[in-house]
């Protein structure tokens, strides 16, 4: 499986394989150049007073355990300080101070404050219901597009540290086994496109490509390229998208470089996995032109 194309025609799944299996192959390196790698990413900024107004009502009804860690006024003011006016400042506004080659510098989330934050994230998830954490998401979507969150995000999660995106992909994978106790709709959405988002970060892609990782990420996946909502299978099917451009962007370098074949983030269980899952939601899909323009994209590149 390693290095093959299967090229769909536009009418009808029909495949034909075309392999990178050695440097030495006879495909032409323009022909590979040509397939577009980049991330599908999901840049869009919503009102983040709204979002903050919505995620502090719902901290608010909740019951508070006296065993957290943080008070609700402790969250609150955590989110109200610091994670809204870092959020504003990076993605609303044009940032004040230096510049770097002529562009002013955006404000990076800083250790201290993402630990806090990784920290409450963690006591919400346990104390919230599903249904409440979309808005707490939402900002962690956002936020994962400065690479100083994915970086000291990877650094925590390699260490053992607590890391935001392994407390909310677990929440995740568990509120979509249960989906009758809850309304997870709106979370496991907001979560497909803050793990596509991750894919804007090289270190963190390559993370969410290797060993538990990849196989947390994949539970949330395959189910998800089926989901009765068009737009969570969008999230899914740009998700999966993501992480077979990523595998192949590393194929292409190794090719353009003689660098012999290499087994890096491959897996081909994985791969015979996803083609699979792919293959049958390109079958099934019928309500959304966007989702199938993603599939076959898929089918390229794993």
């Amino acid at each position: 499986m390693y290095g093959c194309l299967p090229i769909f025609n536009n009418l009808r799944p029909h495949i034909s394989l075309v392999c990178i299996a050695h440097p030495h192959t006879s495909l032409s390196l323009p022909a590979i150049e040509s397939l577009s790698l980049d991330p599908i990413l999901f840049t869009q900024v919503p009102s983040l007073d709204t979002v903050l107004k919505k995620l502090t009502s719902f901290i608010d009804t909740a019951p508070w355990s006296a065993s957290s860690a943080e008070s609700k006024n402790e969250i609150k003011q955590m989110l109200t300080a610091a994670i809204v006016p870092y959020l504003k400042a990076r993605f609303t506004t044009p940032a004040a101070g230096g510049t770097t080659n002529g562009k002013a510098a955006l404000p990076s989330a800083y250790p201290a404050m993402l630990k806090t934050w990784t920290e409450a994230t963690a006591t919400l998830t346990s104390i919230l219901p599903v249904e409440s954490l979309f808005p707490l998401v939402d900002m962690w979507r956002l936020a994962f597009l400065d690479p100083a969150v994915g970086t000291w995000s990877v650094a925590n999660a390699n260490s053992g540290q607590l890391d935001p995106i392994t407390v909310l992909l677990s929440k995740a994978t568990a509120a979509l086994q249960n989906p009758k106790t809850s309304n997870p709709r709106n979370f496991i959405l907001t979560v497909l496109r803050l793990l596509s988002n991750a894919f804007s970060i090289p270190p963190l892609a390559r993370w969410s490509l290797a060993g538990s990782s990849r196989r947390n990420v994949t539970v949330l996946l395959v189910p998800t390229l089926l989901h009765e909502d068009a737009a969570v299978r969008t999230a899914a099917a740009s998700l999966v998208f993501n992480m077979a451009a990523f595998l192949q962007k590393g194929r292409v370098e190794r090719v353009r470089n003689r660098a012999g074949v290499s087994t890096d983030g491959e897996d081909e269980d994985w791969d015979v996995e996803m083609v699979s899952a792919v293959v049958e939601a390109i079958d099934r899909e019928k309500g959304s032109e966007e989702v199938g323009e993603h599939l076959f994209g898929v089918n390229k590149y794993l």
